[in-house]
C-alpha cells in the first residue's frame, strides 16, 4: 500500500512539473499543484478493457495517464503511469512511448489522425493473496489509435493494443486492450 500512494504522489507530482525532491508541506502547496493540473496541457486520459485469453481472470481493465514530452506532429514521445486490474490481479507501471502520427486525408479530415506506436515500461504487479507484491516486471506493447473530433479543448479517440506482461506467472500472457478517451495537446 505505502508503495501504491508513493508512485502515485510521485505521478501526480511530475505530471504537475514539480521535481520529486521538492516536499509538500503546507495546503497551499497543494493547492498550487491542483492549479497546475487545470492547466497542463499534452496528456491524455485512457481507460481501457483487457482480454487475456490464457490467464487465470481473462477480462480486466484499466487506466493510462499519459504525457506527451515532445508534442510534434511528426513523432511523439511520451510517458505514461499505468493501473492494470485482471481478476485479484493488479499492476502498476511507469512506462514510455513512441508514436508516429499521420493524417490520411489532410485535405478533407484534417482532426482525423492516425497513431501507431509502441510502449514499454517497468511495473510493480499486486494480487489478493500478496504473492507478487514488490516483484519487478516488465510491460511490452503494440497498437494504434485514430483521434478525431474536438471537445473541451482536446480531442476523442479509439484504439487498441496488443502486449505482453513478463514476471508474472501465471499472468506472462498475451493480452488485447480496446480504448476510448480524450487528449489534450497531443
Amino acid at each position: 500500500m505505502k508503495l501504491k500512494l508513493t508512485l502515485t504522489l510521485a505521478a501526480l507530482l511530475c505530471f504537475a512539473g514539480y521535481s520529486p525532491a521538492q516536499t509538500i508541506t503546507n495546503a497551499t502547496k497543494l493547492d498550487d499543484i491542483i492549479g497546475e493540473l487545470g492547466g497542463m496541457t499534452n496528456f491524455a486520459v485512457e481507460p481501457y478493457a483487457t482480454y487475456a485469453p490464457k490467464a487465470p481472470e481473462k477480462w480486466g481493465g484499466g487506466v493510462l495517464l499519459a504525457y506527451d514530452v515532445n508534442p510534434q506532429d511528426s513523432l511523439q514521445v511520451g510517458i505514461a503511469l499505468g493501473l492494470d486490474w485482471l481478476g485479484s490481479f493488479s499492476l502498476v507501471s511507469g512506462n514510455v512511448s513512441l508514436s508516429a502520427p499521420f493524417h490520411p486525408m489532410p485535405s478533407t479530415l484534417k482532426t482525423l489522425t492516425i497513431s501507431p506506436f509502441v510502449l514499454v515500461g517497468i511495473a510493480t504487479p499486486y494480487s489478493g493473496d500478496g504473492h507478487f507484491n514488490g516483484t519487478a516486471a516488465t510491460v511490452e506493447d503494440i497498437g494504434a489509435y485514430l483521434r478525431f473530433g474536438h471537445a473541451f479543448g482536446g480531442q476523442f479517440n479509439i484504439g487498441a493494443w496488443y502486449g505482453q506482461w513478463t514476471g508474472v506467472w501465471p499472468y506472462d500472457v498475451k493480452r488485447y486492450h480496446m480504448f476510448a478517451g480524450w487528449q489534450h495537446g497531443f
